[in-house]
């Protein structure tokens, strides 16, 4: 069954693979159409390769529909390159990992950059022993 925008792989399920045309193969061996994209799978450093990333996967009709989990700190070099990836790849949505250091800088600094691009910003709750697993910490 093939469900076109319903369903996405993070493609941090395919860490291993690492040729971005094998990941787009493997996406469509599961029937899907579309990937939220990890940094295994894209530097974020690397803007000149932006573009060869996104093309290489909708060569084969994978589309980006997030990227992420994204460790985030109070470095607006850093946010910059995360947000212009999600434009490159006209991605809606972001995943974030929050550095418990900078936590309120960066969020901060998150809800600007997303209400200025119309990027959606999701926080990954790691769970367990994690800190962002903490009800009190999430409060």
């Amino acid at each position: 069954m093939h469900v076109p925008g319903a369903l996405c792989l993070k493609s941090f399920s395919l860490k291993t693979i690492k040729d971005l045309g094998q990941l787009a193969t493997t996406v469509r061996a599961c029937n899907l159409s579309a990937v939220d994209i990890s940094g295994c799978h894209v530097d974020y450093r690397l803007r000149d390769q932006y573009a060869a990333v996104v093309a290489t996967l909708a060569k084969q009709g994978v589309s980006i529909v997030g990227n992420g989990v994204a460790v985030v700190r109070a470095d607006p070099v850093h946010l910059a390159s995360i947000f212009a990836f999600a434009r490159a790849a006209r991605s809606p949505g972001i995943s974030v990992h929050l550095d418990v250091r900078e936590h309120r800088e960066a969020i901060a600094m998150l809800c600007a950059l997303a209400e200025d691009q119309d990027v959606r910003v999701a926080l990954h709750n790691h769970g367990g022993k994690h800190w962002h697993g903490s009800a009190e910490a999430m409060r």
